[in-house]
């Protein structure tokens, strides 16, 4: 009987779920959090997310990545919210009481393109719960696969990457691809490194799996979880079997729209049961040539 009970409370809620008071209540936590950011008050506004989206917080990271983000943003301003209809964004976890919200940015810059808010209950509160880019949920909109396994390679990992240094860059790593517990599919690789400037740089990976499905399950996981924060998706001439796609930078914040540089770019590519990646950050222009280039470079080693 207790056991009910406990579970009948944890259930219960002192927040509606639904109606015009949840719209509400939902647009009041958003404009609480952009408050609390444009306050530096990063740990208030963690506070204002789910338990599964409170990272460790790190005042100095958050403090200089808010003002690396505002350099291209403004100065916050204010904050308009509406109820969002129609959101695809994925939340970070599946929380009753579902309520999106359409926000957008007004700083000394102007005004931004709006982004988009997933809320719930938790512990009888509506929480932020995961967001996304307006662009975010045309990206990919089927449940297609997002990308397919291409010719198997006989090039191993490290061959793979043996390409030229991008222009500027200085190398700042070159090894074995340390093994992720969270993908028991491994079974090794090899990773390289540049950095370009004072902020940004390159890394390419190739990581061999037991086989092309731990492979390909490996790639549209890393595809979906970019697509929340994504841009725009793009083509690789030349390499059929890749496909990348362009996020903003300051993800941890949950502010920066998806006009508002700096960007990533990610592309991934399968070659049998090899997965290959390649990031590319700090990117301030509509080009994708770095990231185009060096994964026709080493596609052109998977298949001389």
């Amino acid at each position: 009987m207790l056991l009910v009970l406990l579970a009948l409370s944890a259930c219960s809620s002192s927040a509606p779920l639904t109606g015009p008071k949840a719209s509400a209540d939902a647009a009041t936590v958003v404009r609480r959090y952009v408050d609390a950011i444009k306050g530096e008050d990063f740990a208030a506004a963690i506070a204002l997310r789910c338990s599964a989206a409170r990272p460790q917080i790190d005042q100095a990271r958050y403090k200089t990545d808010f003002q690396g983000m505002s350099t291209y943003l403004g100065t916050i301003q204010s904050v308009g919210v509406s109820t969002a209809v129609g959101s695809k964004i994925v939340p970070i976890a599946a929380l009753p009481g579902r309520v999106d919200v359409s926000f957008r940015l007004t700083t000394s810059n102007g005004e931004h393109e709006p982004l988009v808010a997933v809320t719930g209950i938790e512990g009888g509160k509506r929480v932020l719960c995961g967001w996304g880019t307006s662009e975010a949920s045309d990206l990919f909109p089927s449940d297609a696969a997002i990308i397919s396994v291409g010719r198997a390679t006989k090039s191993s990992t490290r061959d793979l990457v043996a390409v030229r240094a991008p222009t500027g860059g200085s190398s700042v790593e070159d090894a074995a691809v340390p093994q992720d517990p969270s993908d028991p599919g491994q079974v090794g690789g090899w990773t390289r490194a540049w950095r370009i400037g004072d902020f940004g740089g390159v890394r390419i990976s190739a990581v061999k799996y037991v086989g092309s499905d731990s492979a390909l399950q490996s790639a549209s996981i890393q595809l979906r979880r970019l697509q929340g924060i994504g841009v725009e998706s793009f083509t690789i001439p030349g390499a059929k079997a890749a496909i990348g796609i362009r996020a903003v930078t300051y993800s941890n914040l949950w502010l920066q729209d998806g006009h508002t540089p700096p960007f990533i770019d990610e592309v991934y590519a399968v070659f049998g049961s090899t997965l290959i990646n390649v990031g590319v950050s700090n990117v301030t222009t509509s080009s994708h040539e770095v990231a185009i280039t060096l994964m026709q470079e080493i596609a052109a080693r998977a298949n001389p």
